[in-house]
């Protein structure tokens, strides 16, 4: 499915939002239950899998890596960059329709996307793409529900996809009095459901990027231009965490690492 069947559905989503101006970027609410994503995952013989989901730029994300599937004989450079690109500029342009209902609206500092490549000539077979929260209003009322977001994302998924215990965050840690990035504040969030779920022979061909989003690719005119690629930045520690938590290889999620050797 092309680009142009993508930017429908990006129509569509703007169109709800115009129809719906008291509709709020987040579905985090006290009596209100998470949309439930059921996803294929990896390993077609498994069965399917339930994500929760409470936040419009990861459901966007979700859906765009339901729909949306490479062509045989795309590379990570020819598929991932581009798309990815395109997430984030459609997520600092959601924040800003978003924007015309809520007087302000936070856009996501970066996005990510992960996938699932067995190199040259293998299809890419899998691939998720996520947001860092965003889309709050910067009154008292959108960050409580930021709040909620936060607390959602840590126990409700990070803390299904690797038990932490009570083990501090890296980033938090190294810098107790200044820092708030905790388990779930990262852009790669709902990707690691894919190295999660990738069986032991598939974990080292899972490979992820984050990008710059705001400041970043959503300042960019074109969606795979060379400045895409500046965009991109490697894992924080506390992705790092977990990369090596769900058995990953650390190399796979370099910035300037796409796993293409010609």
């Amino acid at each position: 499915m092309g680009r142009n069947w993508l930017e429908t559905i990006f129509n569509g989503v703007i169109t709800s939002l115009r129809n719906n101006p008291f509709r709020t970027a987040y579905l985090a609410r006290p009596n209100n239950p998470p949309i439930t994503y059921t996803w294929l995952g990896p390993d077609i013989l498994a069965p399917p899998v339930d994500i929760p989901v409470v936040e419009i730029l990861t459901a966007v994300g979700l859906i765009i890596s339901e729909t949306s599937r490479p062509p045989a004989n795309a590379t990570p450079l020819q598929w991932c960059l581009p798309l990815l690109s395109m997430y984030g500029k459609w997520c600092a342009t959601l924040c800003d329709e978003l924007a015309t209902y809520q007087a302000t609206c936070a856009k996501p500092t970066s996005v990510a996307m992960h996938w699932l490549w067995k190199g040259h000539p293998h299809p890419i077979e899998e691939y998720l793409l996520g947001s860092c929260i965003a889309g709050n209003t910067a009154n008292q009322n959108g960050q409580w529900i930021r709040g909620l977001c936060y607390h959602f994302r840590k126990e409700r998924i990070m803390r299904r996809l690797w038990d932490f215990g009570n083990e501090i965050a890296p980033e938090i840690a190294a810098n107790p009095k200044t820092c708030f990035i905790d388990w779930g504040h990262c852009a790669e969030t709902y990707p690691f459901y894919l190295l999660a779920l990738a069986d032991g022979a598939q974990k080292g061909f899972v490979y992820g990027k984050a990008m710059r989003c705001a400041p970043g690719i959503g300042d960019l005119d074109g969606y795979d231009s060379a400045q895409a690629m500046t965009e991109c930045r490697g894992p924080c520690p506390n992705c790092q965490k977990y990369i090596d938590e769900l058995g990953g290889l650390q190399e796979n999620f370099l910035p300037d690492y796409w796993g293409e050797t010609n």
